[in-house]
């Protein structure tokens, strides 16, 4: 990102902020945009099986809240502005949320390095998703970081030879 002077959305988890402040400064300090990914990777999928509207809206208020208190202690100047649900789960009680909080709610347009197959089939299937306005979901989490890194290294190029750009987050405001 830096190599190409790329701009980027890094969506955080609250539960995990504190064990890598000194990334999360780094990402803020690059002009990345900190973003929201709720507290604790709750699948709220499941949590809709049980629990009510109700409950799951407070669970939500309260995962952010503790999400941007985090954030805040690391980086107190930062102001979160983008929100991504876990599993890009989104119903209107989540943006009516997201809306009181300022927060811009957004999923992808193409993702799956996660998927059990050859880096190779993960680098097309990227490449071959990229369009105007495209949004691309990679994980750095869970050992995921270096395959995220090596898709990086080959679509970024691949899009700029394209003719494409990359939008820096903050000319969403």
């Amino acid at each position: 990102m830096k190599k190409y002077n790329i701009k980027a959305i890094f969506f955080v988890s609250g539960d995990t902020v504190k064990g890598y402040a000194n990334v999360l400064k780094r990402q803020y300090e690059e002009g990345h945009e900190i973003g929201s990914h709720t507290y604790c990777h709750r699948s709220f999928y499941k949590l809709e099986k049980t629990s009510s509207l109700e409950e799951m809206k407070q669970t939500l208020i309260s995962d952010l809240d503790k999400t941007e208190e985090n954030v805040k202690d690391i980086i107190p100047e930062a102001k979160i502005r983008f929100l991504r649900m876990p599993e890009g789960y989104y119903t209107d009680w989540v943006g009516e949320i997201a809306m009181k909080y300022g927060y811009v709610t957004m999923n992808w347009s193409v993702a799956g390095d996660w998927f059990d197959k050859p880096d190779e089939e993960i680098i097309k299937m990227f490449k071959s998703a990229i369009k105007p306005g495209a949004i691309i979901l990679l994980h750095n989490g869970r050992n995921r970081g270096k395959r995220a890194l090596k898709i990086l290294e080959e679509i970024v190029p691949y899009i700029l030879s394209q003719g494409y750009s990359f939008a820096d987050p903050k000319e969403f405001f």
